[in-house]
């Protein structure tokens, strides 16, 4: 039997605070009035007042036991009884007719036929959907009030949702076992059988967790799913049973042993195990995509590091050539070449023609003596070709552009991860389609050994707007139009491959985890006959013209309200070329010290 405190069903509290009897449990004076003009003595007047309460609070009439002794006493006092009065009856009769006078009252109709053919029929329609006994109960509590009845007895509730219950999952159970052929049957019995060495079924290995995100364990996980997937096509034999029975149906698997699951009838065996196949191959992919998001994750990480460490490492260089550059820059300053007077000041040339050759002469020795000068000190920190590569090894890694630097931790997970994309359905949430387009190009060129591939795709350049600026440029050449850096290509789709799948943009087919979450929300001929009561409520048009002018009309008024309280608005301002301008507010109350003050 289900237990009554895992249900809606109510009932008395053990203790109740004083606001709860003084809600719940008092009188009003016309209920008061109400009972004393249809009994003749205390005892009938504080049972009728009972009854009623009880009734209000709890939708059906407790037995004279069950009611707390606090309740009673709080109702005598209420009705300003003496001491020791108690509700009792003289006859059946009487008990009878008091419920009668409460039910009409009340405002219901005494039928418990029809109370139980509500109840029945809303469990099961939520038996198709919902497995849980107190869940089905509490449905089936919610249409007996909605329908204003008399709510039956909690044993009759509870009865008949554990019949309903086997009745609709038995025609389940017939239902699966009808879609599946014997081969598919006899694969199903055969995780049931113990072997091998460790005397365990592959029913072990059914549940078995994923571990943690390494390389060799991603390769496992992929196993795994081609294992879990070649038990059979429970997409196929589980079509039009709701996900809730079947995750509920795996549960119940999941949680017994082999020996255990045995002991089963054969149809709701098959069922069983057909569920816990289902729920498994899900499992299996939103595990080995969580695996791969992490794995890619981890390289990101890794290249951020080395980028760190590089730029660590070349601070050194960047010293030993800033101490070059100041070199170069003294032997070469224009201002120590040229002649200067006694002030200071540049010197005028001589007048004379031949003292004004020997002067430039003089001075073009000077420059080639300076030019010589730089060159030795460039030649004395190693060498014109070992400058520039300094110089281009600290471009290289300027900024935060650890991009260039991933591809090289993918060289082991390469291989996994095509294996990946490839056993996996991918779909686009969106309209968007551009990382699936990549990594549809990407996979396109998989056996190329070539460093650079074509970026035509489709007869059209490949569209990269969704990668970032450091990413198109790590993965294009400038030398090399046209053309794509195939690794680093393929790091930039598996990077932004995991990224899109956590925030949704791309789902997984057959996953949980990562499934399309547009899948989830209801069908227009679900909500549509809903649309015309929620525009009621909310006070807006039901259809699109409508909606659309009443919109307009509110964007309107509140534009004009705003313009009309421009000019006295100190916190707005409006520029010369139309920007919108808010000031900063400083909160009231707060002293501002000077910056010399403050604590660093």
């Amino acid at each position: 039997m289900t237990s009554i405190e895992r249900t809606a069903y109510p009932r008395f509290k053990r203790l109740m605070s004083a606001r709860e009897m003084h809600v719940f449990f008092t009188p009003k004076r016309e209920e008061v009035d109400w009972a004393r003009e249809r009994t003749r003595s205390g005892e009938h007047l504080l049972a009728l007042a009972l009854a009623l309460k009880c009734y209000q609070k709890l939708g059906y009439f407790p037995k004279a036991a069950e009611v707390p002794g606090t309740v009673v006493e709080h109702v005598r006092g209420a009705l300003e009884l003496p001491e020791g009065t108690g509700p009792h009856y003289e006859s059946v009769n009487t008990a009878k007719l008091h419920r009668k006078l409460v039910r009409e009252r009340q405002g219901i109709s005494y039928d418990q036929e029809r109370a139980r053919s509500i109840a029945e029929e809303a469990i099961r329609r939520a038996a198709l959907v919902k497995n849980n006994p107190p869940d089905l109960i509490n449905v089936a509590l919610e249409e007996l009030v909605r329908g204003t009845c008399e709510l039956p007895a909690f044993r009759t509730l509870d009865e008949m949702a554990a019949r309903v219950r086997r009745e609709v999952n038995e025609d389940i159970f017939a239902t699966v076992r009808s879609r599946m052929t014997m081969e598919d049957r006899a694969r199903l019995h055969g995780l049931l059988d113990v072997g091998g060495l460790d005397r365990k079924s592959e029913l072990n290995r059914l549940k078995k967790p994923a571990k943690r995100p390494s390389w060799s364990h991603l390769k496992e996980q992929h196993r795994q799913l081609q294992w879990v997937d070649g038990l059979g096509d429970t997409d196929a034999w589980l079509e039009g049973i709701a996900p809730g029975k079947i995750a509920d149906f795996a549960a119940e698997a999941g949680a017994l042993d082999a020996a255990e699951l045995r002991d089963y009838e054969t149809g709701k065996l098959i069922a069983l195990l057909a569920c816990l196949v289902h729920a498994a191959r899900r499992r299996a992919r939103d595990d080995l995509a969580e695996m791969f998001c992490k794995r890619v994750a981890t390289k990101l990480k890794n290249a951020k590091d080395e980028l760190e460490e590089i730029r660590k490492q070349q601070q050194a260089l960047v010293e030993r050539m800033i101490g070059t550059y100041r070199t170069v820059l003294e032997r070469i300053d224009p201002a120590g070449l040229v002649p200067r007077g006694q002030d200071g000041a540049p010197a005028p040339f001589p007048a004379g023609k031949k003292a004004r050759r020997r002067a430039a002469r003089a001075l073009a020795a000077q420059r080639a003596a300076a030019l010589a000068m730089a060159q030795k000190a460039v030649q004395s920190s190693g060498s014109f070709d070992a400058e520039f590569a300094d110089i281009e090894a600290v471009a290289a890694h300027h900024g935060n552009n650890h991009e260039v630097l991933v591809a090289r931790f993918y060289k082991r997970d390469r291989a996994p991860m095509f294996d990946l994309v490839g056993t996996l359905a991918f779909e686009a949430v969106s309209e968007d389609r551009r990382v699936l387009d990549a990594l549809a190009h990407a996979r396109a060129h998989q056996s190329a050994t070539r460093e650079y591939v074509s970026e035509l795709y489709e007869g059209q350049p490949l569209d990269l707007g969704f990668a970032s600026q450091n990413w198109q440029r790590a993965v294009r050449d400038r030398r090399r139009p046209g053309m794509l850096d195939r690794r680093r290509f393929e790091t930039l789709v598996f990077t932004y491959l995991a990224e899109h799948l956590r925030t949704g943009d791309v789902a997984i087919t057959g996953s949980d985890t990562f499934a399309n979450w547009l899948d989830a929300l209801p069908d227009w001929e679900e909500c549509g006959p809903k649309l015309a009561q929620l525009c009621e409520e909310t006070g807006l048009p039901d259809t699109a013209a409508g909606f659309t002018a009443a919109l307009r009309g509110r964007l309107e008024a509140t534009a004009a309200e705003v313009d009309s309280g421009y000019p006295d608005n100190a916190d707005l301002v409006i520029d010369e070329n139309g920007v919108p301008v808010l000031r900063k507010q400083r909160a009231r109350g707060v002293t501002r010290w000077p910056r010399r003050w403050r604590r660093r």
